[in-house]
C-alpha cells in the first residue's frame, strides 16, 4: 500500500534486516518536510525491492544489501527513486560492503549515483549494476566512484541477465579525476 513518511521537519527514515522488502505503493513525505530513504541491510542477503511511482523529495542511500527496482527513476520527477535530482549514495563509507542495484524489467533510470568507498586502502567492495530480465533497461546517469576521502578498491561490476541488455548512458568517473584506482568489470 501506500506510505505517507510524515514529516514536520525533514527526516530518514532507515529499513534494515537481513530479509526482504517488497514496497509496491508510494512512498511520499507525507508532511512539510523531506524524507531520505536509507536501506542498510545486517548482511547482504538483505534486499529492497521499490516498484511504485514515489514522490519523496530527500535521498536515497544504500549502504548494505540488494535494491531491486520494479519501474523507472527518472531524475526530478515521481519515479521508483523518489522525486529528486539528488546523489543516490550507495556503499558504507567506513568500510567495504557488497551491493546491487538491479532493474526489474524494461526500467530506465536517469538518477546518479556515487559508489562511495571507505578510507582505508584495503578492499572496499563491490557494487553491481544490472538487470534482472531478458529485457532491455538503462542506466542514463553519471555513475562516480569514489569518495572525497578514497577511491580504492571499490568495483563496479556491470549485469544483464541471459538475452537482456543494460545500457549506461552516462559516464562512469573516479573521484577527484582518479586514475589507476578501482576497477569496472563486466
Amino acid at each position: 500500500g501506500n506510505s505517507a513518511l510524515s514529516a514536520g521537519t525533514a527526516q530518514t527514515t532507515t529499513w534494515q534486516g537481513t530479509g526482504r522488502i517488497e514496497h509496491n505503493g508510494v512512498l511520499s513525505d507525507g508532511g512539510s518536510g523531506a524524507v531520505t530513504l536509507v536501506l542498510n541491510g545486517t548482511s547482504s542477503t538483505f534486499t529492497t525491492r521499490l516498484t511504485g511511482v514515489n514522490t519523496y523529495t530527500g535521498n536515497t542511500q544504500l549502504i548494505q544489501g540488494t535494491l531491486i527496482l520494479g519501474g523507472d527513476a527518472p531524475n526530478a520527477a515521481p519515479g521508483t527513486l523518489g522525486n529528486s535530482n539528488l546523489t543516490v549514495a550507495v556503499g558504507n563509507l567506513g568500510s567495504g560492503t557488497n551491493t546491487a542495484i538491479l532493474l526489474d524489467g524494461a526500467h530506465t533510470v536517469g538518477r546518479t549515483f556515487n559508489l562511495r568507498s571507505g578510507t582505508s586502502t584495503f578492499t572496499q567492495g563491490v557494487t553491481t549494476m544490472g538487470g534482472t530480465t531478458s529485457d532491455v533497461s538503462a542506466f542514463n546517469g553519471q555513475i562516480s566512484i569514489g569518495t572525497a576521502n578514497n577511491a580504492n578498491n571499490k568495483t563496479l561490476q556491470l549485469t544483464a541477465a541471459s538475452g537482456g541488455t543494460v545500457n549506461v548512458g552516462g559516464n562512469i568517473t573516479l573521484f577527484g579525476g582518479y586514475t589507476g584506482i578501482g576497477d569496472v568489470v563486466k
